[in-house]
């Protein structure tokens, strides 16, 4: 069902037109001035408006046209036995939907009111849709738990800031969406997020796939090839199984990350993920990543 607000001070028009649109589909509620017409808005605003401009209190026109922005942003279809060039212009001008001289003819206000009621539809799942893309409710992540809810919290407060945050948690729990809620949550969001999966490249050429090469660097390098983390400058370097980096490649990470040095990408955020336990071997192992360099925040899921 549709709903319709008809707002028309005759009795006769009322009855038979309200009885028409129902005979439709639609939901119709039926007031007869102009006061009474805002205020049913206001109460239950409606998908549709069937708007007469000569009605009391004041019987004017253009009383009538001044009521069209109160209806906003449901389309509105000005009726009038005032049928005149001018007076169509004006009412366009303040927003109506369409102009209908009375005496209105049936098919033609069955034709105005359904694509009047499609555009209605299509601004509703236009909102929606960008409701769901800002990811302003859930954030791509599914559950309405306390526990879900504390983590989207979390991911609000820590997504606006600059540091390098670590994701914890089992294989298969989500670390992954936690990473690109946080990177869509962000001032970054408009920029790029670069996944490396560290366990899917070969230890030999991780560093050269992270830190990027210059030609000549090495027997193959024929040009100069910019690295994953200077790829993901500006927004946020995603780096998965990051706990399984050689020794030598974590060398080189303490060494740019913490500091911010390498290049242009430490305007990236870096957000690894792993499963592994970390904490302790990153606290006491010196060939480790360090915990100040490879996370300030901790996100458990």
């Amino acid at each position: 069902m549709s709903g319709i607000l008809l707002a028309d001070d005759e009795p006769a028009f009322q009855r038979l037109t309200g009885a028409w649109l129902r005979g439709l589909g639609h939901d119709v509620r039926v007031v007869g001035d102009g006061d009474a017409a805002r205020a049913a808005f206001a109460e239950a605003p409606a998908d549709l408006v069937l708007l007469d401009l000569a009605m009391p209190p004041h019987h004017d026109p253009e009383a009538g046209l001044a009521l069209i922005a109160s209806f906003a942003p449901a389309p509105v279809i000005v009726m009038t036995g005032h049928a005149d060039h001018a007076l169509a212009l004006k009412a366009i001008d303040a927003g109506a939907w369409d102009f209908l001289a009375k005496p209105v003819d049936p098919d033609i206000l069955r034709i105005v009111v359904a694509r009047a009621m499609e555009r209605a539809g299509l601004a509703r799942e236009l909102a929606a849709l960008k409701a769901r893309d800002t990811g302003a409710e859930d954030m791509g992540l599914i559950g309405t738990t306390p526990v879900m809810a504390a983590l989207r919290d979390l991911i609000r407060r820590v997504a606006p800031t600059r540091l390098p945050v670590l994701v914890l948690g089992p294989s298969g729990t989500g670390k992954e969406l936690v990473a690109r809620a946080l990177h869509y949550a962000s001032p970054r969001a408009d920029r790029k997020l670069v996944p490396v999966h560290c366990g899917a490249i070969p230890p030999e050429l991780l560093e050269s796939e992270l830190f990027g090469h210059l030609k000549g660097s090495f027997t193959g390098a024929t040009s100069d090839r910019p690295g994953l983390v200077e790829t993901a400058a500006g927004g946020t370097l995603f780096s998965t199984k990051s706990a399984r980096c050689p020794r030598l490649c974590r060398s080189s990470c303490s060494a740019s990350w913490p500091t911010a040095a390498f290049s242009q990408s430490a305007r990236a955020r870096r957000a690894p993920p792993t499963s592994a336990s970390l904490p302790r071997p990153i606290a006491t192992s010196p060939p480790a990543l360090p915990t100040a360099a490879f996370a300030k925040t901790c996100i458990t899921d």
